[in-house]
């Protein structure tokens, strides 16, 4: 009998044990650009989702001479399997208005990816999927 289904094999983030922010996340901010953060981690979104209860809330600014960083880390437990399959990523996003893809934060992933080349166009105002075609490295 197997304990694990494939549910977590297939999905990084679904939702926050938390209503203030994601225990397995972290972020960072230079001035002038800004990131929220609570403690150190991305916040929580409870009034907007895809899936309830809640979502991660990534609210940023970047400005010239600054920058920032979020992270968004697995959750692992004892005997997870972590083999994702595939070679897509996606992500929904949830946008008070419109968004430009130029206006976008650019993605990376650490480790096993060796080239990451994302696809989107403009965001409009409400629910959209943006997708992240991944290459793995062998």
């Amino acid at each position: 009998m197997q304990g694990q289904s494939s549910y977590f094999l297939r999905t990084f983030f679904d939702n926050s044990l938390t209503s203030d922010s994601y225990y397995y996340s972290a972020g960072k901010a230079s001035l002038p650009s800004t990131l929220d953060l609570r403690g150190g981690k991305l916040t929580v979104e409870t009034g907007v989702f895809r899936t309830p209860p809640n979502a991660l809330r990534l609210r940023w600014k970047s400005m010239e001479q600054g920058g920032w960083e979020a992270e968004i880390h697995l959750y692992e437990w004892r005997n997870r399997e972590i083999n994702f399959s595939g070679d897509t990523l996606y992500f929904s996003c949830y946008a008070p208005e419109a968004i430009r893809p130029e206006a976008f934060p650019r993605l990376l992933k650490e480790a096993s990816i060796k080239a990451l080349k994302y696809f989107y166009r403009e965001l409009g105002a409400g629910f959209g999927v943006f997708t992240a075609f991944v290459t793995l490295s062998i």
